[in-house]
């Protein structure tokens, strides 16, 4: 569940660019510029020779990215959003995040408070119909090549990323801190519950900002009969800590996962190159 990895896309129309134009060189649905930390945690990007031929043409950071990810991954494919219904693979696994996501229940829809319905308690639920629905078709010998094994949901590696947005959504709200702060309990409490919920579907291993609500990354204005960009990409992202407002940089999110690869924030502290091995 980490968040922004196509399911706001599929479900509520495309994220315009410039996201994801640093690497992928067009959108594809993440709400950054290049990768975010569940791509750093669990993916690999194999470039062979011939692919660097076929894309000679691709930026130098574009190439670059792809050798980051390499180095500090697990092996693995990007991971599909579990709303697409269109070329997935949940064989290596499912992402259940839509952008603008929350802890709690959003107050009001996503075109009057910009925040997703797929709240957490929704992307449990979506999880528990994905374990329950893939088995029942595996038994039925179908698509065995493109869903994960029933022992794979107690082998697998969960990454949940949100409780941003609760706080960023009452603050639109114009509450005080303090009001923000009353609710933390809360928020808290159901986020438990959410770890609770996977864990009893086997899950086991596991100041202001300059940015203004009304103008999102990407969106135009018509003047004298032409449409402008005005929420355009800064310059240099790498040099960000936030990509569009409320999301964070591929430079942060590589922080991130640079702070937890060893292992030492986990319980039990095991680096995260050894957490998917099979015991003999």
């Amino acid at each position: 569940m980490a968040p922004s990895c196509g399911g706001l896309s599929v479900a509520f129309g495309a994220a315009p660019p410039p996201y994801d134009e640093s690497f992928f060189g067009k959108p594809v649905g993440r709400y950054c510029d290049v990768c975010l930390l569940v791509d750093f945690i669990g993916t690999f990007i194999h470039i062979s020779q011939s692919q660097l031929q076929q894309h000679d043409s691709l930026p130098p950071s574009h190439l670059e990215n792809h050798n980051i990810i390499a180095a500090n991954s697990l092996c693995l494919p990007f991971l599909s959003a579990y709303l697409n219904s269109v070329g997935t693979n949940f064989s290596h696994g499912a992402n259940f995040a839509t952008a603008g996501s929350m802890i709690r229940q959003p107050y009001a829809t996503l075109s009057q408070s910009s925040f997703s319905p797929n709240s957490i308690d929704v992307q449990t639920w979506e999880f528990s119909q994905f374990k329950s629905r893939s088995q029942a078709l595996i038994q039925q010998g179908l698509f065995k090549d493109q869903l994960p094994k029933e022992k794979y949901f107690s082998q697998a590696l969960y990454t949940i990323d949100i409780g941003q947005n609760d706080l960023t959504e009452s603050y639109f709200r114009n509450w005080t801190t303090d009001e923000v702060k009353s609710v933390i309990p809360d928020i808290l409490d159901k986020f438990v519950l959410a770890i609770k919920s996977i864990y009893w579907e086997g899950g086991r291993h596991g100041g202001k900002y300059n940015y203004n609500i009304n103008i999102g990354c990407g969106s135009t204005v018509t003047k004298n009969g032409k449409e402008i960009m005005v929420g355009k990409a800064c310059q240099n992202p790498s040099k960000r800590i936030i990509w569009n407002g409320v999301h964070y940089t591929d430079a942060v999110n590589k922080w991130i996962f640079q702070q937890i690869m060893d292992g030492k924030f986990s319980d039990s502290p095991v680096p995260l190159r050894l957490a998917c091995k099979v015991k003999a």
